[in-house]
């Protein structure tokens, strides 16, 4: 007995076997879909969440940026402690990953603290926050691989700029876990 050949031109085939073709390639690629459009809205999110963040940092702490500073290391050495009121205290630290740096106009850098984004990395954006490009609205320094969202704001003074900063390294790595 002969076993009839397969063919492989559609025309051949039976019609629910071309409708199980057809409904599964669509399936897959409803599901790609899907998942792709999940991934990009995820990482929308978690970027505004970084940036409502930095907001955050920026707006509680730039009065104290403006009239204290930054602590340097031995800022808490001169201090009297029995004083019962104390002025603005400089920044000693920020509560999260979040790096907050002072510039002056000249694009020396005054004093930073928190973080893991370096003044070498910072020195790199100098030009586009000098140029108040992107006061106000944060934006995105790819470095070495990592990425950094960077919000810079002048003081009230006018001083100089503070610049608040943030690695993408975690929002990274929870798009990778959604793979």
């Amino acid at each position: 007995m002969r076993l009839p050949k397969p063919s492989l031109r559609p025309n051949d085939w039976t019609l629910r076997n071309r409708l199980v073709l057809g409904s599964s390639l669509l399936v897959a690629l409803g599901f790609f879909l899907s998942g792709f459009a999940a991934q990009s809205a995820y990482r929308t999110f978690l970027i505004d969440e970084v940036d409502t963040q930095l907001t955050t940092i920026v707006d509680n702490t730039l009065i104290r940026l403006d009239r204290a500073g930054i602590a340097g290391d031995n800022d808490g050495a001169n201090q009297d402690e029995s004083r019962p009121f104390r002025p603005l205290e400089p920044i000693r630290g920020v509560p999260s990953q979040a790096a907050i740096t002072l510039i002056d106009f000249e694009g020396n850098v005054i004093g930073s603290v928190g973080g893991d984004l370096s003044v070498a990395k910072i020195e790199k954006t100098l030009d586009r926050v000098l140029e108040r490009i992107s006061y106000g609205s944060p934006f995105t320094l790819q470095s070495d691989g990592e990425d950094y969202r960077i919000l810079a704001l002048e003081l009230p003074s006018g001083l100089g700029i503070a610049v608040a900063s943030e690695s993408l390294e975690t929002v990274q790595e929870n798009i990778d876990q959604l793979r």
